[in-house]
């Protein structure tokens, strides 16, 4: 089999694949890769692995992929405006020391960047959806020999529309004979936008999480660091604990945006107070859109429509003389996060509460930006007998409630029934 090549020079230690018992928030982690902290604002990257030989006599002839769309701006724009203004009215006022002031100068280059581009997929997610295709192909050739049909569905946001088009002219790059069939509509945000009653969840989460916020984070060290009048700045910010998240979720579109190179607002924080700030971003994302035991089964429920796609079509293209080599799939971050619970992934297969799942889970190992799930699947020439690989972010990974036919290779009949089953399991 071939190796898939390294192709960023972030540290790839935060993504690389890990059990369980590491995928874990630690100040070592957050240490050595400061941009592990990011959590969904973690840019995509990808390892050096090395693929299992599958099984004697079978081949890959179909591949299932759904993806979160790739690296973009900062979506909310009055963050960013709120972060400017209260800098600029510190620094009029003469609050802001020199180290102040380069905090200022180092978030006017991120603004200045992200001005009519919010919300908007970057340079650098265009190039993640790229170069996941060209793995894609390059792994699994055999899939593209004989079948040139692929579809390629969207939702209708345009961050989620050109991740899409840059995966599929990608794939098209490696075989011009491919043919690809794109959606984005009204039909595909039923299974790929759907969140009906998430409104409910974030608003219970938000009043169990805002006063361990304030009990966690102390935000003393770091307006001191910045400012010289701690009494007259508390009368211009007057939530102190908002202005660094905000500032945090700043720290990591920077490296999203390619701007890493020029500004570090990462090193306004102490690593500790990135660890924190990074088990608080856990509490938030898994409670609001994981298998949290406060919550995950009215959540994870809403990825019932896309599980559903995923077996219609995979059904579809095992059929005797399907063209189809492939259903592509661009989404978002809270979409694909209950798709991965309810197919039961290692690490997202168990229910746990959402104030404590630091010590299990860390959101940046999992949900990066362009985060993916890829179904793999194998015949030897009998449909009976299909085997399937599930890759997480293009890593093998395991389904801890069935049993492998060898290594990572499951039964088609064993994973299909056990997403019909999981269907059931949280939608009755």
């Amino acid at each position: 089999m071939k190796k898939a090549k390294v192709l960023s020079a972030i540290p790839a230690i935060f993504l690389a694949f890990v059990s369980p018992a590491v995928a874990q928030v630690t100040l070592k982690k957050i240490s050595d890769c400061p941009i592990s902290a990011a959590g969904i604002h973690t840019p995509y990257t990808f390892p050096e692995i090395t693929d299992t030989p599958s099984p004697a006599g079978f081949s890959p002839v179909y591949i299932s992929h759904t993806g979160r769309h790739g690296s973009r701006y900062n979506t909310n724009e009055k963050e960013l405006q709120y972060i400017s203004r209260t800098l600029a009215e510190c620094d009029k006022q003469g609050l802001l020391n020199e180290r102040g002031k380069e905090l200022r100068r180092q978030f006017e280059v991120l603004y200045d960047a992200s001005r009519d581009k919010f919300g908007a997929l970057s340079s650098r997610g265009a190039m993640e959806h790229q170069q996941i295709a060209s793995r894609m192909h390059n792994r699994y050739p055999e899939v593209f020999h004989n079948r040139k049909s692929v579809t390629a569905a969207s939702s209708t946001s345009i961050r989620c529309v050109l991740s899409m088009a840059n995966f599929g002219t990608s794939l098209v790059r490696s075989d011009n004979a491919i043919a690809i069939d794109y959606a984005a509509n009204d039909e595909t945000k039923k299974y790929l936008m759907k969140n009906t009653g998430i409104g409910d969840i974030e608003k219970k989460r938000r009043e169990i999480v805002s006063p361990l916020k304030k009990e966690m984070f102390n935000p003393d060290r770091f307006f001191n660091a910045i400012c010289n009048d701690q009494s007259a700045l508390r009368k211009i910010i007057d939530d102190r604990h908002h202005f660094c998240k905000d500032l945090y979720v700043a720290g990591g579109i920077e490296h999203c945006i390619d701007l890493d190179s020029q500004i570090d607002l990462y090193s306004f924080f102490t690593d500790k107070e990135l660890y924190t700030l990074a088990k608080l971003d856990c509490y938030d994302f898994y409670g609001d859109h994981a298998d949290s035991r406060e919550f995950g089964k009215k959540r994870v429920a809403m990825a019932d429509e896309l599980v559903k796609d995923i077996i219609f079509k995979a059904d579809r293209a095992l059929e005797p003389d399907s063209p189809y080599a492939a259903d592509l799939r661009f989404t978002h971050d809270w979409v694909v996060s209950p798709l991965f619970a309810m197919v039961g992934v290692d690490g997202m297969d168990k229910r746990l509460p959402f104030t404590s799942v630091d010590k299990y889970w860390m959101t940046s190992d999992y949900i990066p930006m362009a985060a993916n799930i890829q179904f793999i699947f194998y015949s030897d020439g009998n449909s009976r007998n299909t085997l399937v690989k599930v890759l997480l972010n293009e890593k093998e990974t395991r389904i801890p409630a069935l049993k492998p036919v060898s290594g990572p290779y499951y039964r088609w009949s064993d994973l299909r029934a056990w997403l019909e089953k999981r269907i059931h399991q949280f939608c009755d």
